[in-house]
């Protein structure tokens, strides 16, 4: 009786579901085929047998070909290449201490590389241990690779920790170790060396002969060995590379000085104008700011606006920022400064914090019709007669908004630049605006 009503459940499900029902056939079909062939003694099919040929299995892709594949893609898509590295994965500073180990326990002579680590506190067989002996060897510090029974001082990894040799050729053999003998490190030094040090993403670009997936670590690397060995200095607000000569103390940088500025560095450390006969101010952008004394907030300020802001802000105009305190003592006009307002390409003026100086070198930019861009901070609500000009606006309030919104005010800045100079004047002032017919001889002589 049950097995009964389970048929005509089965049954009636079936013809409700005639789909599912064709499905079924079809699997009783094969099944049926399978066992008519394998039961016949020549194996061929049994007459009035249907039978569905097998679908062949998809074919097994090489694994190495695969592999070759992804390698290519790897590459392609920049991605880092397995293998040895041109440079050196650690900083300078990670392996002096195997130096200076040498030098503590056998300056001269080879020493037990096993024996060493030890007394190091190191255990020779962890990957940190041959990881240190490699880029040890990679610097030119010691010489004994990582498997090597013996390590020892190189003469120049001799020359770098003895502290009986002088200061001057301790800090000239760093140098070469931790940058001079690296070519991507020696590169990257020969071209920012005595300049502020750009955005990490110039730097990558810098480094076209590596790999594009090593460039962001070898950058990286080449940044903490200069910040380490004391090249890498704040100045004007920003990070200053220093040349080998200002290191070393024979030709010391001024304090103020920049290579962006078109001033040259006095021997009495202040910075010392140019000729005005020798600029070129179609390639000048002048910078009006309050500048104050160093450290003050205003000086602060400054420098955080010219350097993080409108130098960059520059790029492929083929304009160099030079800065009221370049050419004059800070807080004073003089007969340069009137000239830079007047002949430059392109000014900027910053009219925070309200100084009066700003606003009179404005009123005569006003005059020439010159291109001219204006930012302030936020919080400096502009007076009327200057409020009117589009006015880029600085949102200083705390670290988090600046850094926030800091490519975005670039963006604004730089678009500025290019429309103002796009169009050759800027007679939206209101000496023009009010006198839109007058014509001013400019003659500086």
């Amino acid at each position: 009786m049950l097995n009964a009503q389970a048929d005509t459940k089965a049954t009636s499900t079936a013809e409700s579901k005639p789909d599912q029902r064709a499905k079924e056939q079809g699997r009783a079909n094969t099944a049926a085929a399978a066992s008519a062939v394998a039961g016949t003694p020549n194996g061929k099919p049994a007459k009035n047998t249907t039978t569905h040929p097998a679908k062949p299995p998809a074919p097994v892709k090489s694994v190495k070909k695969r592999k070759k594949k992804n390698a290519g893609r790897a590459r392609i898509d920049g991605e880092r290449k397995r293998g040895r590295k041109p440079y050196p994965i650690v900083t300078f500073t990670d392996v002096l201490p195997l130096a200076e180990g040498i030098f503590t326990h056998s300056p001269t002579q080879p020493v037990k590389r096993a024996t060493l680590l030890g007394l190091l506190g190191k255990d020779a067989n962890t990957d940190s241990s041959r990881l240190l002996i490699i880029n040890s060897g990679k610097y030119g510090l010691t010489s004994g690779g990582k498997d090597a029974e013996f390590v020892s001082l190189t003469p120049r990894g001799l020359l770098a920790v003895n502290t009986k040799t002088s200061r001057a050729d301790r800090l000239k053999a760093r140098f070469e170790l931790a940058i001079g003998d690296v070519e991507a490190f020696k590169l990257l030094y020969e071209k920012r060396k005595g300049n502020n040090m750009p955005a990490p993403a110039i730097l990558h670009d810098d480094l076209q002969n590596l790999d594009s997936g090593d460039r962001k670590a070898c950058a990286d690397v080449f940044t903490s060995n200069v910040k380490s060995l004391g090249m890498l200095v704040p100045r004007d607000g920003a990070e200053y590379l220093m040349t080998l000569e200002e290191w070393l103390g024979s030709n010391p940088a001024p304090s103020s000085a920049t290579a962006t500025t078109g001033t040259v560095p006095s021997t009495a450390g202040t910075p010392t104008a140019l000729d005005s006969t020798t600029v070129d101010y179609d390639k000048v952008c002048f910078i009006v700011s309050v500048i104050k004394d160093a450290n003050s907030p205003e000086r602060t300020h400054a420098d955080a606006i010219l350097n993080q802001y409108i130098e960059k802000s520059l790029d492929g105009t083929g304009l160099k920022a030079v800065r009221a305190d370049k050419i004059g003592e800070p807080g004073m006009i003089s007969r340069q400064i009137i000239e830079y307002v007047i002949k430059s390409k392109l000014v900027v003026v910053d009219l925070s914090f309200h100084d009066p100086n700003v606003f009179y070198e404005l009123a005569i930019r006003h005059v020439t019709g010159k291109p001219t861009v204006q930012v302030t901070r936020k919080l400096d609500p502009l007076p009327f007669d200057v409020g009117n000009a589009r006015t880029i606006l600085i949102d200083t309030s705390d670290g988090y908004t600046m850094v926030r919104d800091i490519d975005t005010i670039r963006s604004l800045i730089a678009t500025a630049i290019r429309s103002a100079l796009a169009n050759g004047e800027s007679r939206d002032n209101p000496i023009l605006t009010y006198c839109p017919n007058a014509k001013f001889i400019v003659d500086v002589q």
